[in-house]
């Protein structure tokens, strides 16, 4: 299965990457203080009337993850719970400073202002202030695209019998009729596996001559590799994604690493700006 994210399609480890790290990340614990002390945690049952918005703020933390993932930023407005599609977010920065001043929303064709203190900006950081890093769907799109070209070449070559791109030489010169009822014969047998087998008889000489690659020219360790890129650019273990990767204990550890070393500092980086921006004002 592919996604299209709108900006490319990926391939099915792709998509299981991207939501492995998005379901991951809304298991995380988490706490709410007021003035240093523990109003809530995630554990209690009831959520105090006038935090119920807070509720809201950890249900977009998956929304969040996808978009950064996908784009290396994202936009929450606070005031309405809800994620804007990134791409469709302008910062207008100063040129000098590069403070941002506000942000250009467009919907439709139509442009829409919001004020530094209307949305969340949570984005990973480049060498330039200010600027996003390389999203990991952009990292991948080269791996993604090899795999999308690998497997449209072979459903080509089985829709179209599994048969090789072939050039036929013939001998002397055919009537047209002839080669009429070879031309034929041709396009039955290139039309699906269902004519692939079928035979007929012709009496001109013909030569084939293949040009094309069928599957014992496929390297699968060129897959594996390309599987594996995509895999890393995730930042996931191979355990955690790939069921021949290791055994259950390789996992388990794996899978520890994986929450403590990546997952743990992007919901701290998120937890950050989600104060900075929105709950150190909230009363």
């Amino acid at each position: 299965g592919r996604l299209d994210d709108g900006k490319n399609k990926l391939v099915a480890i792709a998509r299981k990457c991207l939501n492995y790290r998005a379901n991951s990340i809304t298991q995380f614990p988490y706490q709410i203080e007021r003035n240093g002390e523990t109003v809530f945690t995630s554990e209690d049952k009831d959520i105090p009337p006038e935090y119920e918005v807070i509720k809201s703020v950890v249900e977009l933390l998956r929304e969040v993850e996808l978009s950064l993932c996908r784009f290396s930023k994202a936009f929450i407005n606070h005031a309405e719970m809800r994620m804007i599609y990134a791409p469709s977010v302008d910062v207008i920065s100063d040129k000098i400073t590069g403070e941002i001043l506000y942000y250009i929303e467009k919907i439709d064709r139509k442009e829409y202002r919001h004020e530094t203190d209307d949305l969340i900006y949570i984005y990973e950081t480049s060498d330039k202030p200010g600027k996003p890093l390389q999203s990991i769907i952009d990292t991948i799109e080269f791996d993604s695209e090899t795999l999308n070209n690998i497997d449209n070449y072979l459903s080509a070559f089985f829709k179209n019998g599994a048969i090789k791109t072939t050039l036929l030489t013939i001998d002397g010169y055919p009537t047209n009729d002839e080669t009429d009822r070879l031309e034929d014969h041709l396009k039955r047998v290139a039309t699906g596996v269902k004519n692939a087998f079928k035979t007929k008889v012709l009496r001109m000489p013909i030569t084939p001559v293949v040009i094309g690659s069928g599957l014992e020219d496929f390297d699968p360790i060129l897959t594996q590799n390309k599987i594996l890129d995509i895999v890393t650019a995730f930042e996931i273990p191979p355990s955690l994604v790939l069921a021949n990767a290791a055994n259950y204990a390789t996992a388990l550890s794996d899978k520890k690493e994986f929450y403590s070393s990546i997952l743990s500092p992007r919901v701290d980086m998120v937890a950050k700006e989600v104060n900075d921006q929105w709950l150190s004002t909230y009363n």
